[in-house]
Order: structure tokens, then sequence, then C-alpha cells
């Protein structure tokens, strides 16, 4: 039967790192109110299992909307198990913003809120070949876009990799092995780097 968790939570604070805006005029209050929802819905059957988690969070800040901030997060993961194999996938998604700074001409760093939106995914499998030896492989990757974010430092990004390897049980406590990676990293506007065997 599926399993569902569900937590809520609130809380209230007062930050003195927020007591100046981004122009750098006083503010008389700096209250800081916070919420948070999150759910999980897991799924066993068998040799196989499945989770969903979702998560919503909110930050107020009173009189001060500049440093308003929100996450928004999903996850999906599934796992498969046999007597020789597992495998596991893993795909998320956060909506959230972040805090950047940008500089004025007259050189005073001023910080600001960027809204980000990030990808990602994970393919992993081992397969046994025999009692003491297996091979394995993973395959993950990562898409980072911020919007509006032209002047401050931040920039869209796409990352790459995988690794394979194969290992060999020689005692309870020991494994010896062998793997091979390779990986991709790529700024649109400035180009793409890569590293590998």
């Amino acid at each position: 039967f599926p399993v569902t968790i569900l937590k809520a939570a609130g809380g209230y604070d007062s930050n003195v790192r927020l007591a100046y805006d981004t122009s750098g005029e006083e503010i008389d209050e700096s209250a800081v109110y916070h919420a948070q929802v999150s759910g999980e819905l897991g799924l066993d059957i068998e040799n196989a299992k499945s989770t969903l988690y979702a998560r919503y969070w909110q930050q107020i800040v009173d009189a001060n909307d500049d440093y308003d901030a929100s996450i928004r997060q999903a996850r999906w993961n599934y796992s498969r198990s046999t007597e020789r194999s597992q495998l596991t996938f893993e795909f998320g998604a956060l909506y959230d913003t972040t805090l950047t700074s940008e500089f004025e001409s007259s050189g005073r760093s001023l910080s600001d809120i960027k809204d980000r939106h990030l990808f990602s995914g994970e393919i992993t499998y081992r397969w046994n070949l025999t009692e003491l030896d297996y091979v394995d492989a993973k395959l993950d990757g990562e898409r980072v876009r911020y919007i509006d974010a032209q002047g401050t430092g931040l920039s869209d990004y796409d990352t790459q990799s995988w690794t394979a390897g194969y290992g060999r049980s020689i005692s309870e406590r020991t494994t010896v092995g062998t793997q091979v990676s390779y990986s991709k990293f790529d700024i649109p506007v400035v180009g793409t780097f890569y590293s590998g065997p």
C-alpha cells in the first residue's frame, strides 16, 4: 500500500541582516515570516520501490519585499532490484529564488533576489556477473537557468557526467576494481569544458 507523509511548519524571526534594503536605506522593521509544506508518497511492490517528494517553502520579509523568497521542489525516485542487477532512476525539478550581488558605478555592492530553475537527473545500473564480479555505470546531469540575471555574475549552465567500472570482491571487506569517467560543463555564453580519461 502507498505510504504518505505530510509535514507543515512555520516560524517568525527578526533578522538584523535585513535591516537595510537594497538601496542602503534603513528599515524600521525587519520581521521575517516563513512557512513550509512538504509531502512524500512511497510505493513498495516486491522488488521495486518508487518515491515522489514535493516541497513548498515561502519567506516574507516585512517592509522589504525585495527579500521575499520561495522554493518549489519536486523529486521522483525509482529503484528495482533482482538477484543479479540493481537499477535506480532519480529526477528532480527545483524553482527557487537565490540571493546575488550587483555593483553600482560607485562600487557599492547591492544584494538582489533572482529566480532560478534547476532540473536534474541520475541513472545508475549495476550488473553482477558472478558472485564476486560486477560492472556498474552511472549517468547524471543538471540544467540551471536564471531568470533576468544579466549583470549579476550568475550564468546559466549545463553539466553532464558518466562513469563506468568493474569490481571484484576478494574478501568480505575488500573490493578491487577500475573505473573510467567523463564530465562536461557548459556555460552557453562562455563555452564548454570537458574532463575525462
